[in-house]
């Protein structure tokens, strides 16, 4: 997606420059949002019977897409008016945004891994790995509504702030328990080791998410 120079004169006749960035990290945020959910549906691989077929290249395709649209989004800030406000604060979500996709991409990985050499994983583990992926799709999912609502909702913006907050929270005492679930596996260190990674992988996802929240209400605070 190349930005022009009508997109940036359109930022530029806006009070606060935000509302064209606001449409391309949008844009960016369905992008890695697919990425992550592909990584969640993986997850019942390791433990059901049910087949999930993943083509790890295609994924690799739809991150150099969201690598070039990232691009696209860091020229455009640059070169947009002085006046815009908050361009670190969107420079700091666009990189950290970069690293879901990354993470999600090596959970997928991963987990493609796991199934195709058939490695046994107690079923009580695989249920509690779904459930921690779940909700951390469903903290993705809600910061992306936060993008969606700030310039036009930015009062119910900052209330789903407060819930991605919370969805932190709980994510980080269920990732707590699991990881000595995962130590007490009656299973060879590789196969504690990989999913203990999955898992970690899934809990830093879930900071980064806390972290872009953090950043969003101080961009929220600056057009109320």
């Amino acid at each position: 997606m190349n930005i022009n120079n009508k997109d940036l004169a359109l930022s530029i006749k806006s009070p606060l420059g935000n509302e064209k960035v606001i449409n391309f990290i949008y844009a960016q945020l369905n992008q890695i949002y697919d990425l992550l959910e592909i990584s969640f549906q993986m997850t019942y691989s390791i433990y059901s019977v049910k087949k999930v077929d993943i083509n790890i290249n295609k994924l690799v395709e739809s991150k150099d897409r969201i690598d070039e649209l990232r691009k696209d989004i860091i020229s455009y800030i640059s070169k947009a008016s002085p006046a815009m406000l908050n361009k670190e604060d969107w420079i700091r979500i666009l990189t950290k945004l970069n690293g879901i996709a990354d993470k999600s991409i090596g959970i997928t990985y991963r987990l493609s891994e796991v199934y195709r050499r058939k490695w046994s994983i107690p079923k009580d583990v695989g249920i509690l790995l779904s459930d921690l992926a779940g909700k951390v799709l469903n903290s993705f999912k809600t910061f992306r509504e936060i993008v969606l609502q700030m310039t036009h909702a930015p009062d119910k913006a900052l209330e789903k702030c407060l819930t991605i907050d919370k969805l932190e929270k709980i994510i980080d005492k269920q990732y707590r328990e699991m990881s000595f679930k995962i130590l007490e596996m009656k299973r060879s260190f590789d196969k504690k080791y990989v999913i203990k990674e999955i898992a970690d992988m899934f809990e830093e996802i879930s900071d980064t998410i806390q972290d872009m929240t953090d950043d969003i209400r101080i961009i929220i605070l600056n057009i109320i």
